[in-house]
């Protein structure tokens, strides 16, 4: 009922597992976005992870939203990636991952470029379409 001799924290395993759960909430995310393949997927998928609805904890995902579309965050990753691999002794996986990144740049740059030249075509005809077939000035001449 009493515990009058006091131990100490790093002998009480108890306390030593509070002060690790206290430990891993605060490395615990509030805000995350991870994307992965499945094996037996060619479908990149997506998980979102939010803890909160307050304004901090949407700051925060704000910032990871936003770091997305930027050209900071790719070459962030793709140098954590290199230094990763080069410590490793694994120069060629990187070479190669590299070049298969690029073959997807091309792909995708390739396909928006299809898309705005079929809008800028599709812009075009809007344009014929709303031209009478017969203009005024020819009318007068």
């Amino acid at each position: 009922m009493f515990n009058f001799f006091k131990r100490n924290s790093n002998d009480d395993p108890q306390a030593q597992e509070k002060q690790s759960e206290e430990e891993a909430l605060e490395e615990e995310p509030v805000a995350s976005v991870t994307y992965y393949i499945r094996q037996d997927s060619p479908d990149i998928f997506l998980d979102i992870f939010i803890a909160d609805y307050e304004d901090e904890t949407l700051q925060k995902m704000a910032k990871i939203l936003s770091g997305l579309s930027s050209l900071r965050l790719s070459v962030e990753t793709m140098s954590m990636v290199k230094d990763s691999l080069v410590d490793a002794g694994a120069q060629e996986v990187f070479l190669n991952l590299v070049k298969h990144t690029m073959e997807y740049t091309k792909n995708d740059t390739d396909s928006l470029k299809q898309l705005s030249d079929k809008i800028k075509e599709a812009t075009k005809e809007k344009d014929k379409e709303d031209q009478p077939w017969i203009k005024p000035s020819d009318i007068i001449r």
